[in-house]
């Protein structure tokens, strides 16, 4: 890379604001080893109002060198809540701490104040992450044996891949052949209504989750069951209680609705709830209760659930910034597609 190639600049929006700088090669997707810089992190764990957003990007920007800026070709921003792209602006937002009727911040005008002439791409959050993550080295061997070798779903064939996020929010991103999807809106899939859980002891005593939930919005939805929030919830209210299998349960039935509904090739679950050392629910366990769930085991139905390289369901390998990457490759393509930025 030449020192005076362009360069893309990724921010993320969660528990804490994140930036990171990568090169813009037109032909070339972008992966963390190409971040020309480290990852730039300022907690937000109180809670983000809009001022305080502002204040951490225009620190930021500002503190960039002149060639820096000068180089600079897209800004692209991941974030949590619900976005209306027409506005550019996150209209809502349901996790605790943070304000209900979400930060209406015209980004392109608060950026425009640091660094003239350069677009601004807004997205959800749990869409990059997948980006990132289907990105991932561990995805490569997913890929061929849905192609047909140029990288082109095979005839007949859809290649889905969905990716799962349960920490302090919960939601997913689906890709259709490579290519991130939304409809009217960008997918809530954390705030559908599951069935109950449940659980039989070593005594055959049933157990019904009691929980009554902690979204904001819905109350118990998968959201308000198994976020990091209604763990810590749980731990204080249910003492003595099998919560981990119920949540276990619950992330089960998430998985076998996007089996039985999308029938991706490939389901990534991550976040801070399932990888790491801050993981709280058995992913194991998880597989054991899908399979039970679709009934994988039964000829009608031959999806692999082993730990081999075209597993269906698997453990998330793009690391905690995958949503960084997912957001800086979608400026890259609509940079390269002169701004459509459905296409990779």
């Amino acid at each position: 890379m030449t020192s005076d190639a362009g360069l893309i600049l990724g921010i993320g929006i969660d528990e804490e604001l994140t930036f990171a700088l990568a090169p813009y090669l037109p032909a070339q997707r972008i992966m963390p080893d190409d971040f020309v810089t480290p990852v730039v992190r300022m907690s937000l764990i109180e809670g983000a109002q809009p001022d305080t957003l502002r204040a951490g990007i225009r620190e930021y920007l500002r503190q960039l060198p002149p060639t820096t800026r000068r180089r600079l070709r897209a800004i692209s921003i991941s974030s949590i809540g619900v976005i209306e792209y027409g506005a550019g602006q996150v209209t809502t937002c349901r996790r605790p701490g943070w304000p209900e009727t979400g930060y209406p911040i015209d980004f392109e005008k608060l950026i425009a104040g640091e660094v003239r002439g350069v677009p601004v791409y807004l997205h959800n959050d749990a869409t990059c992450a997948a980006i990132g993550e289907y990105y991932a080295d561990c995805n490569r061997a997913f890929r061929a044996p849905f192609t047909a070798g140029n990288g082109v779903a095979r005839a007949g064939y859809e290649q889905i891949f969905c990716f799962v996020r349960i920490g302090g929010g919960v939601n997913a991103g689906f890709l259709i052949n490579g290519q991130p999807w939304r409809g009217a809106r960008h997918p809530e899939f954390g705030h559908i209504h599951p069935r109950r859980a449940q659980w039989r002891d070593r005594k055959g005593r049933l157990h019904v989750d009691r929980f009554g939930g902690c979204c904001i919005a819905h109350r118990d939805c998968f959201e308000g069951l198994i976020s990091r929030k209604a763990h810590d919830m749980r731990r204080h209210s249910m003492r003595g209680r099998p919560h981990g299998a119920f949540m276990t349960d619950y992330v089960a039935q998430m998985c076998a609705m996007l089996v039985l509904t999308l029938a991706p090739q490939r389901i990534a679950l991550g976040g801070s709830s399932i990888v790491g050392s801050r993981a709280l629910i058995d992913f194991d366990n998880v597989r054991l209760l899908l399979e039970s769930m679709v009934g994988m085991g039964s000829q009608s139905y031959p999806i692999r659930l082993d730990q081999a390289s075209n597993a269906l369901l698997y453990k998330a390998q793009g690391g905690p910034d995958a949503n960084l990457v997912g957001a800086l490759n979608w400026a890259r393509s609509a940079l390269c597609l002169k701004g459509v930025t459905h296409e990779f």
